[in-house]
């Protein structure tokens, strides 16, 4: 067995082992890994234990003037593939402002 073989044991060890006092390990608690699966858009168990399916696009929306049929599927998807990457709410409300253009009211 090499060095690095060992190093990877014992660091496995040490992610299964009970934390010890004073060390917290927040990514693992429950609360945190069904925010980060809401955020991204994936399969989850929600706090009751029932299955939340992952987000999709849809047909359409409520606009009342169509602009989502007016894109190509690949403009969709190259829209909401990086949307969906990202692993936080406030990093998703940047990208969203980002896209935003200001126009002057005439």
């Amino acid at each position: 067995m090499s060095d690095t073989d060992d190093t990877q044991s014992e660091r496995s060890v040490e992610e299964t082992k009970k934390r010890k006092r004073g060390v917290r390990n927040d990514k693992n608690y429950k609360r945190n890994v069904i925010k980060r699966c809401r955020v991204q858009g994936k399969v989850y168990a929600n706090y009751k234990e029932n299955a939340v399916y992952a987000r999709k696009l849809g047909d359409g929306f409520r606009c009342p003037i169509k602009c989502f049929e007016k894109l190509n599927d690949d403009i969709k998807d190259a829209l909401f593939t990086p949307f969906c990457a990202l692993n936080t709410k406030e990093d998703q409300d940047i990208y969203l402002q980002g896209l935003l253009e200001v126009v002057n009211i005439k």
